[in-house]
């Protein structure tokens, strides 16, 4: 494997040829790994195959610098979108020059190069996900850029997890509010687990604008009709899981999915909800009549963690945790 080898020591020289190779190897593992969504072990694998492809292409770039009597600072063309394209090109057109003295390769940029290579490589273990619509307000807001991690063992009774619709592979952000084995029922909204309603507590009043820009449609409002911009009210309430973990939930009116029959959920399963009760597609619609319902483990791609930042201008929505 002269290839590899190669491209991981600066020290030599290297031809047109291998140069095309190693940047159209990048340029292709690196479209595939961001095309793949959710965890598994594909996702692990690209992302891996990706990081050392990026190694290479830097190596035989820098390999192929001196091979042109040219500087290794034109390697950090390389990091910038769409002028490595440009670079990489120029790269593998340019003719070999005699070098009086090769310059010598930078220890500093290989350590950079390492460290970039290292954070591609933990996308195996991280995925970002924007957040498009109201279902999990008020922990997660439309335009929510957030950061989740692969769902290790089991989900826990309140995790946010993210899956793939069983039928359509859509991904769906939602929150673990029942195990399997265990019956569901809801009386007036209130999630009934094995006989014992969940307790609720007052909490106040969500409000938000009845129109915000970039939104897909006026949020539902508890105090409707509301004028374009005006405040939009949701009842807040507070919500104690049975391990005494509390949620907080929106509440707007009644709906036919505020009282539903007990169901056992089926083992190898979990039960979730939007916390935006009244505003949400979840395991309270079967298949049949296209919403989730019960997730399978097998769907499950990951574990919300983390909310970097909200793209529609929402203050504080800034690396904060997702409860």
């Amino acid at each position: 494997m002269d290839f590899v080898r190669d491209g991981l020591d600066w020290s030599g020289l290297t031809g047109r040829a291998r140069v095309a190779l190693a940047t159209a190897l990048w340029l292709a593992l690196s479209f595939l790994a961001q095309r793949v969504d959710g965890f598994g072990p594909l996702h692990a694998a690209l992302w891996l195959a990706a990081a050392l492809s990026m190694l290479l292409a830097v190596g035989h770039a820098r390999r192929r610098l001196r091979d042109i009597n040219a500087s290794g600072w034109w390697l950090w063309l390389l990091m910038v979108p769409f002028v490595s394209l440009v670079f990489a090109l120029f790269l593998v057109l340019r003719r070999p020059e005699p070098a009086k003295a090769p310059p010598a390769f930078s220890r500093t940029a290989r350590a950079a190069t390492a460290l970039l290579a290292l954070l591609v490589a933990s996308r195996a273990l991280w995925e970002p996900y924007a957040i498009p619509a109201g279902s999990m307000k008020p922990a997660l807001l439309p335009g929510d850029y957030i950061l989740a991690t692969p769902g290790f063992g089991r989900p826990e009774r309140g995790d946010v997890i993210i899956f793939s619709h069983p039928d359509t592979g859509t991904p769906f952000v939602k929150r673990v509010i029942a195990l399997p084995g265990e019956t569901i029922a809801f009386e007036n909204g209130i999630p009934v687990i094995d006989g014992t309603p969940l307790p609720h507590a007052p909490d106040g009043l969500f409000t938000e604008p009845a129109e915000t820009p970039l939104s897909t449609a006026a949020p539902r409002c508890a105090n409707a009709p509301v004028a374009p911009g005006a405040p939009c009210e949701k009842r807040r309430e507070t919500e104690t899981l049975p391990e005494g973990r509390t949620v907080t939930v929106l509440d707007i009116d009644a709906k036919t999915m505020d009282d539903l029959p007990p169901f056992v959920v089926p083992g190898g399963h979990v039960f979730v909800l939007g916390d935006n009760r009244d505003n949400s597609l979840d395991s309270r619609v079967p298949r049949r009549s296209g919403g989730p319902g019960p997730v399978p483990y097998r769907a499950i791609t990951g574990r919300a963690r983390i909310v970097l930042f909200n793209n529609r201008g929402t203050g504080g929505r800034v690396m904060r945790g997702i409860e």
